[in-house]
């Protein structure tokens, strides 16, 4: 079990409201999906075959995809939980001015479409990506992290009886 998955699990509930989160995951959790230590790993056996469909990152799929594996990415249910990517800079950097042109360049416009090319989503709205196209992107909150060992305990309480 990954910690996406549990941030998935997390966004999903907060989303929903508690109730109808949980009892939207029950249901999903009797449809006995596998779920992997990484969303690499499910993305490769997906592309091998080895299940027929998987919640993984469509970032990852679109890579495949472009080496030719069989696969695609389709939007499944809103909302579609993110996590936040901060950038910082160490205090004690040795060259921190490199360092300060460089997170410049990284929330640039080209920056960002840089990313992009990675078949990342950008959080600059004025660098378009299809990934997002009509989403309702949910991002995390810090805060949910003061209940993450409760909510791992309910995650695999409903997915790993």
């Amino acid at each position: 079990m990954s910690d996406s998955a549990v941030l998935w699990y997390t966004g999903f509930l907060k989303f929903s409201g508690e109730e109808k989160g949980r009892d939207y995951m029950k249901k999903l959790s009797a449809q006995k999906p596998l779920f992997r230590d990484s969303e690499s790993i499910i993305t490769q056996l997906l592309a091998a075959g080895e299940f027929p469909l998987g919640l993984t990152y469509s970032h990852q799929v679109g890579t495949m995809k472009r080496k030719g594996a069989p696969v695609d990415w389709i939007r499944t249910a809103q909302p579609i939980v993110t996590g936040l990517k901060p950038i910082t800079l160490s205090a004690k950097a040795t060259h921190p001015n490199a360092g300060k042109l460089f997170i410049d360049f990284i929330i640039s416009k080209e920056g960002q479409e840089l990313i992009r090319s990675f078949n990342r989503i950008s959080a600059r709205v004025d660098v378009a990506s299809e990934l997002t196209g009509g989403a309702k992107l949910y991002p995390a909150e810090p805060p949910w992290g003061d209940d993450y060992s409760k909510h791992v305990e309910e995650f695999r309480s409903i997915f790993f009886k």
